[in-house]
């Protein structure tokens, strides 16, 4: 649902002077200095401004202000066994005398109590949500758990998952977890008794990969690998790992005191986009909204980019929804789709990028915006424009044959009518009053083209001397390029859907995200961590051979090659690629009932807009994105 806010009361001589709705999942403000951005963000901090999502008011708990002096990183702190041990001990005195109120609501009357009685235990509410995920994993009852299932999963949670961790508490603790995991298993072969253990496979996939692979991964992308946590000795079982970040041509230890400005803010970044990946959504409270103060301040160009992933992990692993204000003119060009507001006049409007852009840059003279470099892209559909932009944002900058200069904005085709003349029938004639269900029927009505119309509507903006418009179309097995409207994988795939729809991607989503419902041996026939899988080519393609016959009902051909950005091929069916996008796309939901959750509003195109969203770009950050997308792209920059 979409945020209101709504002025109360004036905060340093600011006020909204009408109720406003923005969106659902990131909002950048823009606007010339004194127009009020900041006070904005203040006055929802200080409830002046009234915040609310489907008519529920938001709490002060629930609204976070990092304002842009506060984006400081901090992954220090250490790790004492001997307190670990005092902290677990208590902790399981704790929940032996009180597992019978697990099975209540948490009563915040109680903490408090309880807490005094523990104070070296983990804090109660810790202790609830702990217990309430384990018994979930374990399929048990939360006051039946043994305390061996309490020592394996015990963790002491990060409350703050912003720019802060404790490194060497999460590394020691995962080493730690896996030695116990490794004698439960002897003890219960040996015993022949009920202790609990998890095979490797269960293991990774109930705590992740090593946590300071996964940082090194995400630090190496942000920072182009000039940085690195030095990685602990997994043998050891000292557990006195002490995190250090490295500079990567010369070895020596850095301080984050001593990083610039930027790579203050690119390390925060990072800390924050790895605790959205590592943390459990149920074991911890991210903000309802989350407010930034110009994040983007000391940021080269390239590297808003990266913000703005960040942002898009974030929201979607935790439905946070993130305002951040800005100056900057990059940061307003990149910003998400209808995602920028203009604050001026205690009024909060929605604009265009170039509204934005010019505001930004009025009275500056010397700068000079060709629309030379600017393309506008028609597609057949609205999903078919928000995958292509997902895609095109994340590879725009680091194409070899993608022209970073000339940007590519994607519309989707056909007879499109004003949005407040189709809110206002709808509410009319079928009296729906759910602003979201409006939206949706908007989006739905405008949203759907063909490729007549994306060819129609570039010959005809053509030959009116726009000569900066182009089309892609799908081939649809016969459909051929025009002077400047592009085919998507001619003589290769039959539609977007075909390339969008990735065998390797769809499957992992399914294995990071319902690893109970398809487990990699079911993927790949051998029990690895998917994060082993997606580096290895034997498996990838094996696991495309046992998807194709699912699919298909024959075996895989291997008649087509599938080439990625990242530079690997897989041999693919012809027959795959050249099914209907549309009946791919329905075969896709019967074969694996659980992406449906992923098709909740039953559109054409949803799906594959998921897919490419949380699995191509996201958990593979990008390494099965389709070489022909990269394609397309120069083609229509030409």
């Amino acid at each position: 649902m979409s945020l209101l806010l709504v002025g109360v009361e004036e905060y340093n001589g600011f006020k909204i002077s009408a109720p406003t709705r923005i969106g659902d999942t990131i909002t950048v403000l823009t606007g010339i200095n004194g127009s009020g951005k900041t006070r904005l963000l203040e006055s929802i901090r200080q409830k002046a401004t009234k915040a609310s999502i489907n008519g529920s008011d938001l709490e002060n708990s629930e609204v976070l202000l990092v304002e842009q002096n506060k984006l400081t990183p901090n992954f220090s702190g250490g790790y004492s066994e001997s307190n670990y041990q005092i902290t677990l001990t208590s902790t399981l005195q704790c929940y032996d005398e009180f597992k019978h109120k697990f099975l209540e609501p948490l009563n915040p009357k109680e903490q408090r109590h309880i807490n005094q009685r523990f104070e070296k235990s983990l804090p109660y509410e810790t202790l609830y949500r702990l217990c309430h995920s384990i018994a979930k994993k374990a399929d048990k009852s939360v006051d039946q758990l043994t305390h061996d299932d309490i020592i394996l999963n015990f963790e002491e949670q990060n409350r703050q998952i912003l720019g802060v961790q404790n490194i060497s508490l999460i590394c020691n603790q995962y080493i730690r977890r896996k030695w116990q995991n490794q004698f439960n298993q002897f003890i219960a072969k040996t015993k022949d008794n009920n202790t609990p253990f998890l095979t490797d496979q269960e293991f990774e996939i109930r705590f992740g990969p090593r946590p300071w692979k996964s940082l090194n991964n995400i630090i190496d992308v942000i920072f182009d690998s000039k940085f690195y946590f030095e990685e602990p000795d997994e043998n050891s079982k000292s557990y006195n790992y002490n995190a250090k970040l490295i500079e990567r041509k010369n070895g020596n230890i850095v301080n984050a005191n001593t990083l610039s400005s930027g790579e203050k803010t690119l390390l925060w970044l990072a800390i924050t986009l790895f605790n959205s990946q590592y943390y459990d959504p149920d074991l911890i409270d991210p903000p309802v909204l989350l407010l930034l103060d110009e994040p983007d301040a000391f940021l080269h160009p390239k590297m808003v980019v990266k913000m703005y992933e960040v942002f898009t992990v974030f929201n979607q692993q935790y439905n946070t929804r993130i305002i951040i204000t800005t100056h900057s003119p990059t940061s307003v060009a990149l910003a998400p789709e209808d995602s920028v507001f203009v604050v001026e006049n205690n009024n909060i409007k929605k604009t265009n990028k170039d509204k934005g852009i010019s505001d930004l840059l009025d009275g500056v003279t010397q700068i000079s915006i060709s629309p030379e470099n600017r393309r506008q892209v028609f597609v057949e559909s609205k999903y078919d424009a928000d995958v292509y932009q997902a895609i095109y944002s994340k590879i725009s900058h680091s194409s070899k044959i993608i022209d970073p200069k000339i940007s590519l904005n994607f519309i989707s085709s056909g007879p499109k009518m004003p949005g407040k003349q189709i809110e206002k029938k709808a509410r009319q004639f079928f009296d729906i009053n759910d602003d979201s269900k409006i939206k949706q029927f908007i989006e739905s009505l405008n949203g759907v083209g063909s490729c007549s119309h994306v060819i129609a509507q570039v010959e005809s903006l053509q030959s009116n001397d726009n000569e900066t418009i182009r089309g892609i179309i799908d081939w649809d097995l016969t459909n051929e390029h025009h002077q400047c409207v592009k085919v998507l994988a001619p003589g290769l795939a039959y539609s977007i859907e075909n390339l969008a729809l990735d065998p390797i991607c769809t499957l992992l989503l399914l294995a990071v995200h319902h690893p109970d419902y398809l487990s990699m041996e079911n993927i790949c026939t051998q029990d690895v961590h998917w994060s082993e899988w997606i580096n290895d080519n034997e498996l990838l393609q094996r696991s495309l051979d046992i998807f194709v016959k699912n699919i298909t009902g024959f075996e895989n051909q291997k008649d087509s090659n599938i080439d990625y950005i990242s530079g690997q091929t897989l041999k693919t069916d012809s027959g795959y690629l050249k099914m209907n996008g549309h009946e791919l796309e329905k075969t896709l939901l019967d074969k694996y009932p659980r992406l449906n959750q992923y098709w909740k509003d039953k559109k054409s195109g949803q799906l594959m807009h998921s897919i490419v969203n949380l699995s191509m770009i996201n958990i593979s950050n990008g390494k099965f994105i389709p070489k022909a997308f990269e394609t397309v792209f120069a083609e229509v920059q030409k």
